[in-house]
């Protein structure tokens, strides 16, 4: 893969001299593709970085830069410097994108492991492994492996450390990447070293080796290297030991490596010693103290310090050993001190969250609370809502009761009189063609006879209309009909077997056709406190409605249809509903919104009142404290839901 950095380099270039966030974002993408030789160069880009976002405010670039000083420092083995920054990104974490603020998390494990902070590592690295399993990221998971097998290790736990690294190296393994690969290897074979496994150890070690060469990976070849020196000090060859251990001191110092670097010659120090060269080991070990002594590595200087004792007792100077004693005594007390003041702000810092978390929580219970309250204004406003809605009906519908009272008193005389002498009317007409004839004593002549005709086909179309009239009076009487009928307890599915049957039979017998009627009975609907003759004529209204649309749209379409009504009945807690559906073609939206109104019909003129959704509302939210509601359905179809309280 190209590297990367030229063009990063050519970028933060490109934005000199501008104060911006983007120069930020340059400056911090630059100094996190730089490789760990150049801690120097990362740490001033990722100061100049901080020193910009604090002027601008920009807080996501801020909390990245910090992060990136944090890196610095460990690189500089300054571990609790690395601490105070890496907690302080943490702090901002919510700014930083996912795979940042893990690699923080891993940054803060290693500077926990730098200060000997083990157990701290531990709990770091498995929160950081529980949650990217919860995210499913393989790849970090597998990171997380590798530094919780490393810390087990150190913590004389091997055998955890064996088990984590095989995990580690089976996710490496299935993702396929080869620098992965040959860290796992070198876990796994540091845990069986410590186990005792060495032949077993020593495989592991070599296939590290040879897969980090393969990647490129220096620092991981030569962590390979010195773990293959460690395992040929541990089997009782030195000048093995000695050999892997220059060479790796080579990759650790050519790759800039310093704390490293200090391993390295202490480690040559002891294979020099155990090689019966004393002098060349005390030169040795004095670099190693000189350059950890330099780059600020403690842990490093305090393990010079001892091993260049017990290398000065072996040559019998016995000042030089205990000078050397004293002054690790002093790094001791200063390690000692960095691991406390970590320990507290690391408990400080694990405080501050959870207080934050239990503040969080808080919010969040009071955020449910508001939600919970809102839900229930919500819906009682929507209540309200619906109240208004029928009392504004009834009180429509009351007003027209009390207009149609009259009207239709006023009109049921003058309709009788119409009716019935249109009646008369036709029959004189027929007398008047018989006297007429009789007179002239043989036919009528030809337009005489068509206007008698045609007088008695107007008087046979006013008395039909009279009567349709006269019907309408009745029904708006009817609809303006007050007090209740007898409410008695009602098998609601005999009702309906019986009404919808009626109502297909009075189809037929006035030559309409009717569609068959599936009946889906619920099977746990009780009986019903209930006036069943209004209760029958609403469902029979709703019936009615959908066997005229499915007729109409059968007239329409022909045999390709397929007419279908259903009438299925259910319980919902208190609530028994009569559900009636049918395909014939479903409402428009005027017609949904205006389902209710008195007077309003979808059918042609002469074929509807208008009347019949009002009548039904009324009957079963007036008469039975129910509601008929007009439910959403699939296009093509119209729902009604007839809702009646269970007693």
């Amino acid at each position: 893969m190209t590297d990367p950095v030229p063009d990063l380099e050519a970028r933060v270039a490109a934005l000199e001299g501008e104060a911006s966030s983007a120069r930020v974002d340059a400056l911090n993408a630059l100094a996190h593709g730089l490789g760990p030789g150049e801690a120097d160069r990362i740490e001033g880009l990722a100061r100049e970085s901080l020193a910009l976002a604090g002027r601008l405010g920009y807080a996501p670039g801020r909390a990245f830069a910090t992060a990136l000083a944090g890196y610095a420092r460990l690189l500089h083995a300054d571990p609790l410097g690395a601490l105070h920054l890496l907690l302080d990104a943490e702090r901002d974490r919510d700014l930083l994108p996912l795979e940042l603020d893990r690699w923080v998390q891993q940054g803060l494990a290693w500077a926990h492991r730098d200060l000997g902070n083990f157990e701290e590592v531990l709990r770091v690295l498995q929160a950081l492994l529980d949650r990217v399993r919860a995210d499913g990221d393989a790849l970090q998971e597998a990171w997380a492996l590798i530094g919780l097998s490393g810390a087990a290790t150190d913590l004389d736990a091997p055998r955890d450390g064996l088990r984590f690294g095989h995990e580690a190296l089976a996710l490496f393994d299935r993702l396929g990447i080869a620098g992965g690969q040959a860290r796992a290897h070198v876990a796994v074979g540091t845990a069986l070293c410590d186990l005792g496994r060495y032949a077993e150890a020593k495989g592991h070690h070599e296939r590290g080796l040879a897969m980090a060469r393969g990647a490129g990976d220096v620092a991981t070849e030569a962590q390979a290297l010195h773990a293959l020196a460690v395992l040929a000090q541990a089997e009782g060859a030195p000048r093995d030991a000695l050999l892997l251990h220059r060479v790796a001191l080579d990759l650790r110092r050519g790759a800039g490596l310093r704390p490293d670097e200090c391993e390295s010659l202490l480690d040559i120090g002891r294979a020099l010693r155990a090689l019966g060269k004393p002098k060349e080991a005390v030169e040795t070990m004095e670099r190693a103290l000189e350059l950890a002594e330099a780059v600020g590595a403690k842990l490093r200087a305090s393990q010079a310090h001892v091993a260049l004792a017990e290398a000065y007792e072996t040559l019998g100077r016995m000042g030089h050993a205990l000078r050397h004693l004293r002054r690790n005594e002093a790094v001791r007390e200063d390690i000692l001190g960095q691991e406390m003041a970590a320990r507290l702000e690391a408990l400080s810092a694990r405080h501050a969250a959870e207080r934050a978390l239990d503040d969080a929580e808080r919010a969040r219970r009071h955020s449910d609370e508001m939600g919970r309250k809102n839900d229930e204004l919500e819906a009682a406003l929507a209540e309200v809502h619906r109240a208004q809605a029928r009392l504004v009906q009834s009180e429509k519908l009351a007003s027209l009761g009390r207009l149609t009272a009259g009207v239709a008193h006023e009109l049921k005389n003058p309709l009788n009189f119409v009716t019935n002498f249109a009646d008369l009317s036709v029959d004189l007409v027929s007398d008047v063609h018989d006297a007429v004839a009789d007179a002239l004593g043989g036919g009528l002549p030809d337009p005489l006879v068509e206007d008698l005709d045609t007088l008695g086909a107007n008087l046979a179309k006013i008395a039909e209309h009279g009567r349709r009239a006269d019907g309408i009076v009745r029904s708006m009487m009817s609809h303006a009909r007050s007090g209740p009928g007898d409410r008695r307890t009602v098998d609601v599915h005999a009702l309906l077997r019986l009404t919808v049957e009626a109502t297909r039979q009075a189809r037929l017998a006035a030559g309409s056709p009717a569609a068959e009627v599936a009946l889906v009975l619920g099977p746990d609907v009780p009986p019903l406190q209930a006036v069943p003759e209004d209760l029958g004529r609403a469902v029979a209204g709703l019936v009615e409605n959908a066997l005229y649309a499915v007729a109409a749209r059968c007239a329409a379409e022909g045999e390709g249809y397929r007419p279908a009504v259903t009438v299925l009945t259910r319980r919902d807690g208190a609530v028994v509903e009569v559900v009636v559906e049918d395909n014939g073609g479903g409402l428009s939206e005027e017609a949904r919104a205006r389902a209710f109104e008195p007077f309003y019909t979808t059918k042609p003129t002469g074929e509807g009142t208008g009347l019949g959704l009002s009548m039904a509302w009324e009957t079963v939210v007036q008469g039975h404290g129910g509601d008929l509601v007009l439910l959403d359905s699939a296009p093509g179809r119209a729902t009604f839901a007839v809702r009646l309280p269970v007693p």
